[in-house]
C-alpha cells in the first residue's frame, strides 16, 4: 500500500498492489495495519455497494457531530469522479475542494476523514463501487451541501433526473449547519 498526494493532508489516496497469477487477480483493498502506518486510524462499522447508473451523482453528504464518519471508498468496477469539500469550519481550506478520478483498473482506496463532506460522479456504466465507515448511517445526523453553490464552483455536469431529492434539494455551504 503506498499514499498517493491529495490536496487536504487529512485526505489519503492510497494505491494498493494488485497480484495477479494463473488463476486471475486479487487485491487487499484495505489492511488496518498497513493504513495505521500511513496515519489512517479506521474501524470498519457498516459497509455498502452500490451501482450507480451513468452520469449518477451521490452527494456532497457528510454526518454531522456527535458521530461524524470516515469513509473509505474503492471502485470495484468502472470509473468516476470523487469530489472531497473540506468542511472544517476552522480550517484555513474550508469551503475548498478537490476532484479526484478514481477507477477500479487503477487499484485506488480514497480515505476520507471526518469534517469533509463527500460526493461521487459515476462516468461509466459499469460502476461498482465498496463504501466502507467507521460510524454507522444516522439519518438524523446525514446531511448534503449542493453542488451547485456557486461559492464552490464545482465543474461537475450532473444529470437533474438522476439526482435523488436530498441532492436536489441541499443548501449551500454558507446556509448548511455543518458542525464539523
Amino acid at each position: 500500500m503506498e499514499l498517493l498526494a491529495t490536496y487536504f493532508g487529512a485526505v489519503k489516496l492510497l494505491a494498493v498492489q494488485p497480484v495477479d497469477d494463473t488463476r486471475g487477480g486479487k487485491l487487499v483493498s484495505y489492511s488496518h495495519g498497513q493504513a495505521q502506518a500511513l496515519g489512517i486510524d479506521f474501524c470498519l462499522q457498516e459497509e455498502r455497494v452500490y451501482r450507480p447508473r451513468a452520469g449518477a451523482f451521490f452527494g456532497i453528504h457528510f454526518q454531522n457531530h456527535p458521530q461524524p464518519q470516515s469513509k473509505l471508498i474503492t471502485l470495484l468496477s468502472g470509473c468516476g469522479q470523487d469530489v472531497i469539500v473540506d468542511l472544517r469550519r476552522t480550517a484555513s481550506t474550508f469551503g475548498q475542494w478537490q476532484l479526484l478520478e478514481l477507477a477500479a483498473d487503477a487499484a485506488n482506496t480514497l480515505f476520507i476523514p471526518p469534517g469533509f463532506g463527500h460526493g461521487f460522479l459515476a462516468r461509466s456504466a459499469d460502476v461498482l463501487m465498496l463504501f466502507r465507515v467507521d460510524r454507522a448511517f444516522d439519518p438524523a445526523l446525514s446531511l448534503a451541501i449542493s453542488y451547485r453553490d456557486p461559492a464552490l464552483g464545482l465543474p461537475l455536469q450532473i444529470d437533474e433526473a438522476l439526482l435523488s431529492p436530498q441532492d436536489r434539494d441541499a443548501p449551500p455551504l454558507a446556509l448548511s449547519p455543518c458542525n464539523l
